[in-house]
């Protein structure tokens, strides 16, 4: 299993784990797919990669907040979903690649 389908396979477990969403999704990020580059990714997935993480990072935070929380704070229940299903499906992908 590559460095890139570990991180996202514990990206998967912790968004399945316990508490709130929008916690389990900042976790996720921040502790599996941050440590991610695009480039050691399959062509095919860097893409959908920079588009999830731009997604993940684009409002600026308030004092005591990172990029990544402030962002996910402010997302609708939609958004929030979205943004999972793009981590399991860019896994998914991964998964294919690596067969």
């Amino acid at each position: 299993m590559s460095f890139e389908l570990e991180k996202f396979h514990k990206a998967i477990m912790t968004l399945c784990g316990e508490g709130e969403k929008r916690e389990r999704l900042i976790d996720a990020y921040l502790f599996c797919i941050i440590h991610i580059k695009a480039e050691n990714l399959p062509k095919s997935i860097q893409q959908e990669f920079n588009k999830l993480e731009n997604n993940l990072n684009y409002i600026e935070p308030s004092e005591g907040e990172g990029r990544v929380q402030a962002t996910v704070n402010s997302m609708t229940a939609e958004e929030l979903d979205n943004c999972i299903s793009k981590i399991i499906e860019i896994h998914e992908n991964l998964i294919r690649t690596e067969v």
